[in-house]
């Protein structure tokens, strides 16, 4: 199960362009989050730093991706060898930059860093056995 999360996590903060701050001011959080977005990239934080990798999609494949519905549904979709894909689907809140999702067996809880026209950033941080972990996950809008 907490593979699951991490993987929609990852997808989710994979697809979206990384844009850096020039001020800590807060999450740029100003678009809407309708509709499909591609997996970008993902990562860690570690103390200030953002450690982030590009997401590798299938070759041949379309790239992993979300769509968020008007409606507050969601609709996972990954890729594997073959182009075969898995997909999910559950329901998701947004609140300010709280981003909560449920896909019917887990809900998490993310933190939007950014929302723009072309960009979702968001963490997701959690504990295991002590210590504090964050993950990022950065989407870019499909066209």
């Amino acid at each position: 199960m907490k593979n699951r999360i991490i993987l929609f996590v990852s997808v989710l903060i994979l697809g979206l362009n990384l844009t850096s701050c020039g001020s800590d001011d807060g999450p740029t959080t100003s678009a809407e989050i309708f509709g499909k977005w591609e997996l970008y990239k993902t990562g860690d934080k570690d103390g200030g730093g953002e450690y982030l990798e590009l997401h590798e999609h299938q070759a041949g494949c379309i790239k992993d991706y979300v769509v968020f519905s008007v409606d507050g549904n969601f609709i996972n979709t990954i890729f594997f060898d073959g182009c075969e894909s898995y997909g999910y689907s559950g329901t998701y809140t947004k609140s300010g930059n709280t981003l909560t999702v449920n896909d019917g067996f887990d809900v998490t809880t993310l933190t939007i860093k950014e929302l723009s026209s072309s960009t979702l950033k968001v963490y997701q941080t959690y504990s295991e056995d002590g210590e504090t972990f964050t993950e990022i996950t950065i989407f870019k809008r499909a066209n």
